[in-house]
Parts: structure tokens; C-alpha cells; sequence
């Protein structure tokens, strides 16, 4: 048995150099969203639409600041009916 400590499987490793280059492109990624929202509020196709990314990509960076309070849902929609978001304690509410 020990000589399986340490040992991965090749499925695993592809999983382990995901969660790397998330982790890796995770602080750069959220100023960009940050700077994106420039102190106000923004859609997720607007962000999107500013950073040059794919909406899906750009939702699910946002979603995992909303979930951990980084950004916050403002209860309005763009004029498209995207929900807006914007940092917590700033920008338009």
C-alpha cells in the first residue's frame, strides 16, 4: 500500500493543474472584474462585453464573489433585465 502514497492518476492530475491556473489567475481576474465595475454597478454581459471574455467565464467569476460577499446584487436590472452587482458599500444603489 505504501507504494501508492504520492501516486495520481492522470485524470487527477488534469484536475489538479485546473484548480492551479484558477488559483493562479484568481486575484488578477477579480481586479479586472473590480476595475470593470469602476465604483458603480454593472450586468454580467457588460463586464463581459468591457474584459474581452466569454459571458459564461465572466458569470462564474462573479457569482464566486458574490457567494464569498465581494460583490453584491444591487435588486435592479440593466436595460437588457441582466441583474446588476456592484461592490458591497459602494457604487449606485
Amino acid at each position: 500500500m505504501s507504494e501508492q502514497r504520492g501516486k495520481t492518476t492522470g485524470a487527477s492530475n488534469r484536475y489538479s493543474g485546473y484548480r492551479r491556473d484558477v488559483a493562479r489567475r484568481e486575484p488578477g481576474m477579480k481586479r479586472r472584474i473590480i476595475d470593470a465595475l469602476d465604483g458603480g454597478t454593472s450586468s454580467v454581459p457588460a463586464v463581459a462585453e468591457a474584459l474581452g471574455l466569454p459571458a459564461s467565464e465572466v458569470m462564474w467569476w462573479m457569482m464566486g464573489m458574490v457567494r464569498y460577499g465581494e460583490l453584491t446584487p444591487t435588486g435592479k436590472t440593466d436595460e437588457n433585465g441582466y441583474r446588476t452587482y456592484r461592490r458591497p458599500g459602494g457604487g449606485d444603489s
